[in-house]
C-alpha cells in the first residue's frame, strides 16, 4: 500500500517537477513554468508536522510531512502515518537534494518544496521573486493564486488556522493539509 502511496505521488505531484534540481528550480505541471525556490532564509525558521490527504485519479491517500526550515536548509520528510519515512527533500545552497525509501529510481520531489513555499512563505518574498520568473502571485481573502505569465492557474491555496486546501488544476491534484499539535515532550 505504501508503495502505491510513493508511485501516486511522483505520478501525481512529483515527477513532473524538476527542471534544474540543481539550481534549485523545479517545473510545475508537465507543461507548467519554472519555479526557482527561495533561500530558506527568506523566511522565518519553523517546524511543523502536517497531515496531507491527497487526492488524484479517483484515489485518496493520507500521509504526514514533517517540514523543518531555518536560515540554511529547508527540508520536508514525507511519512507514511505511522511514521514510517517514504522520502526526503531538502533546498540547501541553492541545490534541491532527494532520496526516498523503496527500490526504484529516484523521484524529482522538487515541487514539494514549492508548495511549502507557496503556502507558508511571506508574500512579500514570493511575489517580487516570482515576478521574475514570469510567475504572478496574488492573495485575496487568504487565497493564494498562482499564475503563469498568460493568466493560466498553476495552484491555488487557501489557508487558515492550520489548515489549507490546495489545487493543482493542470494535475487534476488536491491536497488538504492540517498542521498537528507539537507532541508533548515525554516525563
Amino acid at each position: 500500500m505504501r508503495r502505491g502511496v510513493l508511485a501516486m505521488i511522483s505520478c501525481a505531484l512529483l515527477a513532473p517537477a524538476c527542471a534544474d534540481p540543481s539550481a534549485g528550480c523545479v517545473r510545475l505541471g508537465p507543461t507548467g513554468p519554472t519555479w526557482c525556490l527561495l533561500a530558506p532564509a527568506s523566511a522565518p525558521p519553523f517546524q511543523v508536522l502536517t497531515e496531507v490527504i491527497l487526492r488524484h485519479a479517483g484515489r485518496q491517500e493520507t500521509l504526514l510531512v514533517q517540514v523543518e526550515n531555518d536560515v540554511q536548509i529547508l527540508r520536508a520528510a514525507v511519512l507514511s502515518p505511522l511514521g514510517q519515512r517514504l522520502a526526503l527533500v531538502s533546498l540547501r545552497a541553492g541545490q534541491i537534494e532527494s532520496e526516498r525509501a523503496g527500490p526504484t529510481g529516484e523521484p524529482r520531489i522538487g515541487a514539494l518544496l514549492a508548495m511549502i513555499q507557496l503556502t507558508r512563505w511571506p508574500l512579500a518574498s514570493l511575489v517580487p521573486a516570482l515576478r521574475e520568473q514570469a510567475l504572478e502571485l496574488f492573495e485575496v481573502n487568504g487565497e493564494r493564486r498562482l499564475r503563469d505569465a498568460g493568466g493560466r492557474l498553476l495552484a491555488s491555496a487557501e489557508c487558515a488556522e492550520g489548515r489549507c486546501r490546495i489545487a493543482l488544476p493542470e494535475l487534476e491534484l488536491s491536497l488538504e493539509l492540517r498542521d498537528l499539535p507539537p507532541a508533548e515532550p515525554p516525563r
